[in-house]
């Protein structure tokens, strides 16, 4: 069996019990359909990047789960077909990563921090073109 991670998000109109029994479906489905739960996080209300479906936020959930091609599309098909769900993504991943949920939330990155990380060094690392004097 393949290891893998599916991230989904759920609508911010419904309340918190109503976005904790689909955690709790999702959580269901996987021994049902050959699989087994390693890990399942409900990360809360969040803004999204973007709009969707008129959308500003949602509560987002992770789950990693052991399973074949039976289960990854048990749950596809779950999330797919219930309105509540904004978005959804399933990858595949490493032994490794098995479990290492909370690590995402907690390494905030910054935009600005990244870009000004950049400046300090002279700008783009790597792209320096010949200069003219040196021809």
């Amino acid at each position: 069996m393949d290891a893998y991670e599916t991230i989904f998000v759920i609508k911010s109109g419904l309340t918190d019990d109503e976005a904790t029994k689909i955690v709790e479906k999702v959580r269901e489905l996987i021994p049902r359909s050959e699989g087994e739960v390693l890990a399942l996080e409900n990360w809360g209300r969040r803004k999204l990047a973007y709009e969707v479906r008129k959308e500003k936020k949602g509560t987002y959930a992770i789950v990693h789960y052991k399973g074949g091609g039976v289960t990854v599309g048990a749950v596809e098909r779950f999330l797919r077909l219930d309105e509540a769900v904004l978005k959804y993504i399933t990858v595949k991943i490493g032994a490794d990563q098995i479990g290492k949920t909370a690590q995402i939330i907690e390494e905030k990155f910054s935009y600005r921090a990244r870009e000004g990380a950049g400046r300090e060094s002279g700008g783009r690392e790597g792209a320096r073109l010949p200069s003219a004097a040196a021809s």
